[in-house]
């Protein structure tokens, strides 16, 4: 009895004191830019959801930034294409958002996420959204362009 109880003992504070892995240091499964993710899911919704969905799939996903949202302490980067409504929408970590300090609208990012969604755009006025979640930036370039 003694035993068991240690046993569960142990194993409730390792699950009390578990923490998430860093995804800036974990391998992305998954290597693109923002087109052609944004491009993917509105060629075929249902294979790019069967292909990005599952647990502890990291992506890595390149881009134009077109803008940043910041709600409290929310932050999210806009990818995508300037000639189109549809992006990559970004919610970064909280433990990396001073990450984003410095970013200027039309700098190119690389961002490190998980998948967490897919909107489309039924009207076809708005823009489809593809949204990653406890981003981490890995890159960024300011665009000389």
């Amino acid at each position: 009895m003694v035993i068991l109880l240690l046993i569960a003992g142990i194993y409730i504070y390792k699950e009390y004191n578990r923490t998430t892995a860093d995804v800036k240091k974990l391998e992305p499964k998954f290597t693109t830019d923002a087109v052609t993710l944004i491009k993917e899911f509105e060629q075929s919704e249902t294979e790019a959801q069967k292909k990005y969905s599952g647990l502890n799939i990291v992506l890595s996903v390149k881009g134009y930034l077109k803008g940043i949202e910041m709600e409290s302490n929310n932050y999210t980067l806009l990818l995508g294409d300037t000639t189109s409504m549809s992006t990559v929408r970004c919610r970064m970590d909280s433990t990396h958002v001073s990450e984003t300090k410095g970013l200027n609208k039309g700098s190119i990012v690389t961002v490190n996420g998980y998948f967490n969604g897919y909107k489309a755009d039924d009207t076809g006025m708005l823009g489809s959204d593809v949204e990653l979640n406890r981003c981490v930036i890995m890159d960024k370039k300011e665009n000389n362009l």
